[in-house]
């Protein structure tokens, strides 16, 4: 994506990329402020700082900030920034090429989220092998489940005979304080 600014951060020209991802045209975007229509309000101070400081400095910068497209969409753009000078007017244009990273940056969070749920079940395999009490096992599992599955609606049941007997509880209901439900197709259902 590139898109041109002058130096009061009026937009002079955006190419094809920028308006697939905004919605806008060109006409629509042209001699207006970036931040009045794209940048989110929570972030427009801060991208106005940013902006002052890159015409101020003339000091090239990267930068990522979410732009809010036509539809409402929100695009994570990641980005870098440079001024072309003119020798006798100073800074007359800033320049902008910028990656759309939305996908990747979920991409990455998701694969942390992954990370530290297998970081549990290590830690919870460890423990496991080492503890020495039926029950203490089974309120580890239901805990474990509980936080890998992210809701408190775990229980760990046992099949006993006929019957399906309640052994531990995410919402710390203790083992016992159930009663055993007969097992069937209605009980399993």
């Amino acid at each position: 994506m590139v898109i041109i600014f002058d130096s009061e951060g009026r937009v002079i020209h955006l190419n094809n990329a920028c308006q697939e991802v905004t919605g806008y045209s060109v006409e629509e975007l042209k001699g207006k402020p970036i931040w009045d229509l794209l940048i989110l309000p929570e972030e427009r101070e801060n991208v106005k700082r940013v902006f002052d400081e890159l015409v101020r400095t003339a000091a090239s910068n990267r930068y990522e900030n979410y732009w809010r497209s036509k539809d409402g969409s929100l695009h994570l753009i990641s980005w870098s920034n440079t001024v072309y000078r003119d020798p006798v007017e100073g800074v007359k244009y800033v320049i902008g090429t910028g990656i759309e990273v939305t996908d990747h940056r979920r991409t990455q969070e998701a694969l942390e989220d992954l990370n530290q749920k297998i970081i549990l079940l290590h830690e919870t395999a460890h423990r496991l092998g080492e503890m020495t009490k039926e029950e203490d096992v089974y309120q580890l599992t239901v805990h474990a489940a509980e936080e890998i599955l992210g809701f408190p609606l775990c229980t760990l049941d046992i099949c006993e005979e006929d019957k399906l007997v309640p052994k531990a509880m995410a919402n710390g209901v203790p083992p016992g304080a159930s009663q055993p439900v007969p097992l069937s197709e209605e009980t399993l259902a």
